[in-house]
């Protein structure tokens, strides 16, 4: 396997989708992404990345998604996924969190510890304070999960994380949104929203305003179906927060 290209500051992960990859990514062979693969898709992963140009890669535990479809995923599952990534090239893995129960959150964090994999435990809105407080004792980076609250909570959230946190280590599970990305340090975020807003409802940050699949009746077609310019959108972005915070994250 090649060797990737040095690592970044302010890390921009984009939500790999099987789907897309050979509408979008392959066409611009040049150009290296870091991607976010899901545990339970790691075989979709696995077949496509010889495709990529990947810059970096990391490995959700993919709770969040397994939780919303009423199933569960059980830490031996995603223990022999992680084990596979970590032998491999993967720059980041993040533990197996279970949404309602941070206790059980935390076992499964301690226990990948245990069994040898540097993973990333995450904090979700809701949780207990004093969880964050025994994460940062131990855990060099946490991810905030905020799942699809947005508003005022949201933001106080993400505010009082960074207060009780700084300076550490943060990744921002799918708050890639400009504003809160220019007003907080974050080490790294992840999107699955360059192909969601394309192909639900025909949102394109690449084109601001304008709707290419929306029709005249604001019904969408299919005609568009390279969503290479919400890739360009997020790669802009993400050289824009390299370099607004660089100093700060160098120091970390």
């Amino acid at each position: 396997m090649e060797k990737r290209i040095g690592q970044t500051m302010t890390t921009l992960y984009l939500g790999f989708a099987p789907n897309q990859v050979d509408s979008t990514f392959i066409k611009r062979p040049e150009i290296p992404i870091s991607f976010l693969a899901n545990c339970p898709q790691y075989d979709l992963w696995e077949k496509h990345r010889d495709k990529l140009n990947i810059r970096k890669w990391c490995l959700d535990s993919g709770a969040y998604s397994v939780f919303n479809a009423g199933l569960e995923y059980e830490y031996a599952e995603w223990l022999k996924v992680a084990r596979i990534a970590s032998e491999s090239d993967c720059d980041e893995i993040f533990a197996l969190d279970v949404i309602g129960d941070y206790k059980a959150s935390w076992d499964n964090y301690q226990q990948a510890i245990a069994d040898g994999v540097d993973a990333i435990p995450t904090f979700h809105i809701g949780e207990p304070w004093s969880y964050l407080d025994q994460m940062k004792k131990v855990a060099p980076k946490i991810a905030l999960g905020v799942a699809k609250e947005k508003g005022n909570r949201r933001d106080r959230f993400i505010r009082d994380c960074f207060a009780r946190l700084w300076p550490h280590k943060i990744h921002g599970f799918a708050l890639t949104g400009r504003k809160i990305c220019e007003t907080y340090p974050f080490d790294s975020v992840d999107s699955v929203s360059w192909i969601v807003g394309p192909q639900k409802f025909g949102h394109y940050k690449g084109f601001a305003k304008f709707k290419p699949n929306a029709g005249a009746h604001g019904f969408r077609s299919r005609k568009i179906n390279d969503f290479w310019v919400e890739v360009q959108y997020f790669l802009k972005l993400e050289r824009y927060l390299q370099s607004k915070w660089k100093n700060e994250l160098t120091s970390l």
